[in-house]
């Protein structure tokens, strides 16, 4: 008696045996339906791939908002920092202004009592 596996390695070995085995079984409708239930099983219905589409559709659609969402705080961001930056620049550059201010002022100052004393010093060496 032949066993199945000496029979199954026969038939791989021949691939004509193989090709007629396959036709035979294609013509059997019991067969078909065998076939046909093992094959749909893992194809996709319309229903499937409609379901997938309005899955991606909301997909892309929460990644849009989420991308406007990050787009729209990173301006705010931006924006706040510019404003918080130029009021810095400001803020230095009125320190600034104030500081040469009160040296110049102080400059005068000396310069003034530098001259009045000089004047002294003139009108004194007049006098004598």
């Amino acid at each position: 008696m032949v066993s199945v596996k000496e029979v199954t390695d026969a038939i791989k070995a021949d691939k004509e045996a193989v090709k007629a085995l396959a036709l035979e079984i294609a013509k059997d409708p019991d067969m078909q339906l065998i076939i046909l239930r093992g094959v749909l099983g893992s194809v996709a219905t319309k229903d499937d791939i409609e379901r997938l589409k309005t899955s991606l559709d909301k997909l892309e659609s929460n990644m849009r908002n989420n991308i406007t969402s990050v787009r729209e705080e990173l301006i705010h961001n931006i924006t706040s920092v510019r404003e918080e930056l130029i009021h810095n620049i400001t803020s230095v550059r009125e320190e600034l202004i104030h500081y040469i201010d009160k040296r110049v002022d102080g400059i005068q100052w000396m310069v003034g009592i530098g001259f009045t004393i000089l004047t002294i010093i003139i009108s004194l060496t007049r006098i004598l």
